[in-house]
């Protein structure tokens, strides 16, 4: 059996000896494909599921080896920061912390980027440099 192919303006003569390569050709052309599809979308997915913009810290319910990404505790290592010089030490650029009413006797806390730091509200919020 022969078999004559148009691809756009070209003509393809696939002859009986020739079918096989033509159908390993086009095995190997989709495999790469998908390949190189994967290896681009899996850097693009994975930055946005993976970075928070807020830190959530709760000093009577939080644990500083927990990622902050919650108010509350979820499950495993999902939950509030305990402290605020750990939330610092965690937030993104241009990122938030948002600190849940409580007393924070909190020192040393170094900002080294930009950030907005946002107590619950103003007069439950209470941050001292008590221990220094």
């Amino acid at each position: 059996m022969e078999l004559l192919i148009t691809w756009g303006n070209e003509y393809i003569y696939i002859g009986r000896t020739h079918s096989i390569n033509v159908l390993n050709y086009n095995i190997i052309t989709f495999t790469l494909l998908l390949i190189v599809l994967t290896f681009i979308f899996s850097f693009g997915i994975g930055n946005v599921a993976a970075q928070s913009n807020t830190i959530y810290v709760n000093g009577s319910s939080g644990n500083d080896s927990w990622n902050g990404l919650n108010s509350t505790w979820i499950n495993s290592t999902n939950g509030p920061k305990a402290s605020i010089k750990n939330a610092t030490e965690c937030v993104n650029c241009r990122g938030s912390i948002f600190i849940v009413n409580g007393t924070y006797n909190e020192n040393n806390i170094l900002i080294n980027t930009n950030m907005t730091i946002i107590g619950e509200t103003q007069n439950g919020t209470i941050i001292t440099g008590s221990n220094i």
